[in-house]
C-alpha cells in the first residue's frame, strides 16, 4: 500500500469545510535534531532530571513528571513533609527543561526558506494547532503575520479578534513566547526584541519568571488544560473542525486529552483525519488507537512525504 501523503490525500474527495493542521514535536525536530528529548536532556542544567531519566530508563520528561506526581500523591497521603520539598524540585526541573528549549536557536537560513513557502503551504489550512513549546512555528508565521492570526494583540490574548481571511494559529499547551502576568501576553512586544527572541526569553526565565507552558505529567496535564481558559479556547476550536491532518505527534499517554477528543469526533461527526507516522512502530500504534476507523475516516501517511517537509533543502 502507498503511504505517500499526496496519494492518501487524493482518497478524500468530500468537501469537509475548514482544514486543520496539528503539529507535534516531530515538526520541530525536522528543523533541528536538538529538539529530541535526549538532546534536550543534555542541554538541561538539571542533574536531577538526568538522574531520574537514567533511573526510569526514559528521556521523556512527561513520563518522569507522571512518576513524580504519583510519588508526591503517595507522600501526601502518608503525611510526609518531603512532599512539599519534592514539589519545589519539580518546579526547578520544569524551569531547567524550558530553559534548555530556549537555548536552541534554529538556523535562520533554514527558517527563511520555510518562510518563503509558508503562505503556499501553511496558509492552505484554516487553522494550525501547535502542541510544541518551542519557537519554530512562531518564527515562521511572524515573517508573514499578515497571513496568520494567533489571537494575541498588544494588550494580550484577544479571543474575539478573528480575521476571516487569515490562518488561525493555536498553541493549546502554551509556548515560550507567551507569559502569564495579569493575563496572557507575548513576552516580546516590539520588532527590536523579536530580533533576539531566544535571548529575550532566556533572560526572562533567568529573572525568575516562567513562560506559559503546560508542562505536566499525564494526570496533572489534563487538570491544567481543563483549568486554562486559553487551552479550552484552543480545544473548542479544534472540536469544530471536520478535516484534520496531524504530523509529528506520537499520541502517547501524555497526549491522551488530545487523543480522546479526536476519538470522540470520530464517534459523532463525519470527520476525516490524515495522521502522519515516522516509524513502523508509530504506524502500528496508530492502527491500534484508531482501530476500525483506519481506512474509513482515518488515513495514515508517511510524515516525511508531507509538503511541509519538502521545504528544507
Amino acid at each position: 500500500m502507498n503511504f505517500d501523503y499526496e496519494s492518501v490525500n487524493q482518497n478524500i474527495t468530500a468537501d469537509l469545510g475548514e482544514r486543520a493542521l496539528l503539529l507535534g514535536n516531530g515538526h520541530s525536530i525536522f528543523y533541528d535534531q536538538k529538539f529530541k528529548y535526549p538532546s534536550l536532556f543534555e542541554l538541561s542544567e538539571s542533574e536531577l532530571l538526568k538522574t531520574l531519566g537514567a533511573h526510569l530508563s526514559t528521556s521523556n520528561l512527561e513520563t518522569i513528571l507522571s512518576n513524580l506526581d504519583i510519588s508526591i500523591e503517595l507522600l501526601s497521603h502518608l503525611k510526609v513533609v518531603e512532599s512539599e520539598a519534592a514539589k519545589k524540585k519539580i518546579k526547578k526541573i520544569k524551569s531547567d527543561f524550558v530553559s534548555a528549549i530556549a537555548k536552541i536557536s534554529v538556523d535562520r537560513n533554514v527558517l527563511a526558506k520555510s518562510t518563503d513557502e509558508a503562505k503556499k503551504i501553511y496558509s492552505k489550512y484554516n487553522s494550525i494547532f501547535c502542541f510544541n513549546y518551542d519557537l519554530v512555528l512562531y518564527l515562521i508565521v511572524n515573517k508573514n503575520d499578515q497571513d496568520f492570526n494567533d489571537y494575541f494583540r498588544a494588550a494580550g490574548f484577544s479571543p474575539e479578534h478573528k480575521w476571516l481571511d487569515r490562518t488561525d494559529i493555536f498553541y493549546p499547551h502554551g509556548s515560550l513566547f507567551i507569559k502569564n502576568e495579569e493575563g496572557l501576553k507575548k513576552i516580546v512586544s516590539d520588532k527590536e526584541q523579536f530580533k533576539n527572541l531566544n535571548n529575550t526569553i532566556k533572560n526572562y526565565i533567568k529573572s525568575g519568571f516562567f513562560p506559559y507552558v503546560i508542562l505536566e505529567g499525564t494526570k496533572s496535564k489534563v487538570t491544567a488544560i481543563e483549568k486554562s481558559p486559553y487551552s479550552q479556547f484552543c480545544y473548542k476550536n479544534l472540536k469544530d473542525k471536520n478535516y484534520i491532518e496531524a504530523i509529528g505527534l506520537s499520541f502517547s499517554e501524555s497526549d491522551k486529552y488530545l487523543s480522546d477528543i479526536l476519538i470522540d469526533k470520530l464517534l459523532i461527526d463525519d470527520t476525516k483525519m490524515l495522521i502522519g507516522f515516522y516509524t513502523q512502530e508509530d504506524k502500528e500504534q496508530f492502527e491500534t488507537l484508531f482501530g476500525n476507523y483506519i481506512g474509513k475516516n482515518v488515513f495514515l501517511f508517511e510524515s516525511i512525504t508531507h509538503p511541509i517537509f519538502g521545504q528544507k533543502s
